[in-house]
């Protein structure tokens, strides 16, 4: 008989353990392999964009793209670089300031000419005169002007103490480029063709 209560419970620590082997042990396993499962799927979640966020992006570029194309409508072409100094005396001309003289870095264009970039900065020297605040008008609408013109310095000179009149003098840069504009193509054709 005392064999028969050290089998019985032995034997009933076995069938449990039998038990938990062949039952709970592949439930187990499963339960981590789909919590793996879940934390994969949770990732490839979080790694897509909302449809807001892809819109928002497409935007984005494409404001940019708008801003690259206006920046390069205001590179000046080679060819028209004469024509740059009668729009500049135009346009200051608009805020009732005379053109002195301008003053392009004769060594900086020949490097142009001579080498292989489509867009280089050529620095400038414009003196001008005119009233201070005229001036100023000026200066603040130089981002909306039709060419680039980044500004490096500026001399303010007072001739007279009695006048209202300055001497300004800006020193600068503004960009060429090599390329002709398709509307300066196409408007030289129209003038061969009326010829």
């Amino acid at each position: 008989m005392d064999k028969k209560l050290i089998i019985i419970p032995a034997l009933t620590v076995f069938v449990v353990f039998l038990w938990f082997m062949a039952v709970f042990s592949p439930l187990k396993k499963q339960g981590s392999e789909l919590k793996n499962k879940i934390d994969v799927l949770l990732q490839r979640e979080r790694a897509k964009i909302s449809d807001k966020e892809l819109e928002a992006v497409r935007v984005l570029v494409d404001s940019l793209e708008k801003r690259i194309e206006r920046g390069e409508r205001k590179f000046i072409p080679e060819e028209n670089l004469l024509d740059f100094g009668r729009g500049i005396e135009k346009i200051l001309g608009n805020y009732n300031i005379s053109l002195v003289s301008i003053t392009p870095n004769y060594p900086s264009l020949a490097i142009f000419k001579d080498n292989a970039s489509a867009v280089v900065e050529l620095p400038i020297r414009l003196e001008m005169q005119g009233r201070f605040l005229s001036f100023a008008k000026f200066l603040d609408n130089v981002p909306d002007l039709p060419f680039i013109l980044r500004t490096t310095e500026v001399t303010i000179k007072v001739e007279e103490k009695t006048s209202k009149a300055v001497t300004i003098i800006l020193q600068g840069v503004i960009v060429l480029t090599k390329e002709r504009k398709n509307n300066d193509i196409s408007d030289k054709k129209n003038i061969d063709k009326r010829a």
